[in-house]
């Protein structure tokens, strides 16, 4: 099967960009942005299903991106810092918006993108993830 094209959104020290090899392990295949310039330059070119950003970006913020997934197969997921780890907020999934959706804290929404990705690539083997500091 092919790899889940998955665009992560931030710098060098957020937490999408800290996910790069694990989501390669699980069969992503990962883009880079480092603002919304970025983002809408790298649509208008390449097909991405997953996009994974940090809530402030250098030029705006992820819920400025949302009206460029509608309407596309792609799901728009951003996170929020806590001091227990970081939470993960739903903004687009599969094209429609969901601000309202339930965020996820990171352990839940590591399993949920692990089974998202492991199916769309066919690679199947579980894998247990535990957050960081547990």
């Amino acid at each position: 099967m092919a790899a889940l094209r998955i665009l992560l959104v931030g710098d060098s020290e957020t937490r999408p960009f800290c996910l790069c090899d694990r989501l390669n392990e699980w069969g992503g295949q990962c883009e880079f942005a480092s603002c919304r310039a970025d983002v809408v330059t790298l649509l208008r070119g390449q097909r991405f299903e997953l996009v994974l950003s940090r809530m402030r970006l250098e030029d705006g913020n992820a819920f400025e991106l949302i009206p460029l997934m509608q309407g596309r197969p792609i799901s728009l997921f951003s996170y929020l810092p806590a001091k227990d780890g970081c939470w993960w907020l739903p903004l687009v999934q599969s094209g429609t918006e969901c601000v309202s959706g339930p965020a996820l804290p990171e352990p839940a929404f590591m399993q949920m993108l692990e089974g998202l990705v492991r199916r769309r690539t066919g690679l199947l083997r579980p894998v247990i993830y535990a957050a960081p500091g547990h």
